[in-house]
């Protein structure tokens, strides 16, 4: 396997599916019309029960790859298994892969040409404590197939990137490389996230290593009804909240911005903190929490106001002013604060 560039690194591409046959033609087209050589692709077929299997045989005869890449054949790996949730699918098939680099590529997206080539060019231009390179994206919007470049805001150096990543999430999986030995060696997503388990991901990748982000469009990514994130919006905005608060409670805010004195530290961070409560997501009770928990680590009698603002006057002005409703219980802040896992 992959003898045409044994000094290029493996990249392996894996694509985890459920009832998306309709797509995945033209998404494992792309990774093989890719300009980069030394590709595996490994499909995991999460428990679907459309057409699935025989869209996909046909791409693993030796025949398939040199048909749409005219370069030699490459390994592609094809596995079912009895539906077990996106972030099972995806860590198996990293277990699976040999790589030394991951994509996690969505079922419904599909890479540029030059996509792989120029992240492994961006990580061999990289510190080694970069683990994971992002991209920008082409936006497709199904059924009208309207495109549009989303160029998202590149994090800043830590430990700014760990407020940055509470306020906005700049990453989805098919935008991201990843090196494999520290997505092995993090325990790839915590499969007790149903939803949102890259969000997850990121901030435990964060902690240890940094991002770097490639400011070119490498993916198309399709936004169709079909879609999880727009069939469960709901349940994926709180498991957004509570991935935020689990990890706001992570970060040693005051030891890391151990250079600014007290009055400065309160001032940048009860900024950061309205940015978050202004966005929506997370919701009023979550920024609630962080307020509270800013409280304990420097004392601020305009940010107890604000508290007892939200706490105990009227719900239409934080609903005018903040755009969210409470959604986490208190049991669920409980499972934050004992079982945080990072």
């Amino acid at each position: 396997m992959n003898d045409i560039a044994p000094s290029l690194p493996l990249v392996s591409v894996v694509v985890a599916t459920y009832e998306l046959a309709t797509f995945l033609p033209e998404t494992i087209i792309s990774i093989f019309s890719q300009s980069y050589p030394c590709i595996e692709i490994i499909i995991i077929d999460d428990g679907s029960t459309d057409n699935t299997r025989e869209i996909i045989k046909p791409f693993l005869t030796p025949s398939s790859f040199f048909k749409y890449s005219g370069k030699p054949e490459v390994t592609t790996l094809y596995h079912y298994q009895q539906n077990r949730g996106i972030a099972n699918a995806r860590n198996l098939g990293a277990k699976l892969s040999q790589g030394e680099f991951i994509i996690f590529l969505d079922a419904d997206d599909y890479l540029l040409p030059y996509a792989i080539q120029s992240m492994v060019n961006h990580f061999n231009q990289s510190s080694s404590n970069v683990a994971l390179v992002y991209t920008d994206m082409i936006a497709l919007i199904e059924p009208k197939h309207q495109t549009s470049l989303r160029q998202g805001k590149a994090l800043s150096a830590k430990p700014d990137a760990f407020l940055e990543l509470i306020s906005y999430n700049p990453l989805i999986p098919s935008t991201t490389m990843i090196r494999s030995h520290i997505f092995k060696s993090l325990n790839g997503f915590d499969e007790n996230f149903e939803l949102s388990e890259d969000y997850e991901l990121w901030f435990r990748i964060l902690l240890h290593y940094d991002f770097s982000k490639l400011a070119i469009p490498a993916v198309t990514h399709r936004f169709h009804t079909n879609q999880v994130t727009q069939k469960k919006a709901g349940r994926i905005r709180k498991v957004v909240d509570l991935v935020c608060l689990k990890y706001f409670y992570s970060i040693p805010f005051r030891q890391l911005y151990s250079s600014m004195d007290d009055m400065v530290f309160v001032q940048f961070i009860d900024s950061w903190v309205d940015k978050i409560l202004k966005r929506g997501t997370p919701p009023l009770d979550t920024g609630l929490e962080m307020l509270s928990y800013l409280q304990n680590i420097v004392w601020s009698s305009q940010r107890q106001k604000k508290i007892d603002l939200i706490q105990h006057q009227i719900p239409s002005f934080l609903k005018t002013h903040f755009n969210s409703t409470l959604r986490i219980s208190e049991k669920d802040k409980e499972m934050i604060r004992i079982n945080n896992r990072v």
